[in-house]
């Protein structure tokens, strides 16, 4: 195994584990670690798909290519549009400032690149 194989698969674990961590510790005793963990959950999930998205085998690119063109059509297409709405309510609710917003959301993105760079040097790294 190669060398920044290993040394990149060690950081997603350490840093699997420390996200974990404040996912739980924080409100171990309140249902918040459930939603938390949900979040971290969705993250890595929407990230281990874009990393296989970003990097793909060479007997992949033609498929994971169309694959791209359909899913930047719905992107462009529906998301764009409500983006507004999402982007007004939360800055005329001023939920940037809200603690609990502000870590869910960490948490979510947090996981997503943690997971995203771990599947993009995993596949660009170990031969098929």
């Amino acid at each position: 195994m190669d060398k920044r194989l290993r040394v990149g698969i060690g950081f997603s674990i350490a840093f699997a584990i420390l996200l974990l961590f404040l996912a739980v510790y924080p409100d171990a005793a309140s249902k918040q670690w459930a939603l938390n963990l949900l979040l971290c959950l969705f993250g890595s999930l929407l990230g281990w798909f874009a990393g296989f998205m970003a990097a793909p085998y060479d007997n992949e690119k033609d498929a994971f290519l169309s694959i791209g063109k359909a899913i930047t059509a719905f992107l462009s297409g529906y998301f764009v549009s409500k983006f507004n709405m999402v982007f007004d309510s939360i800055f005329q609710e001023k939920l940037f400032l809200n603690v609990i917003f502000i870590t869910e959301n960490m948490l979510f993105f947090c996981s997503f690149l943690l997971t995203f760079i771990t599947v993009f040097i995993v596949r660009r790294y170990m031969n098929p």
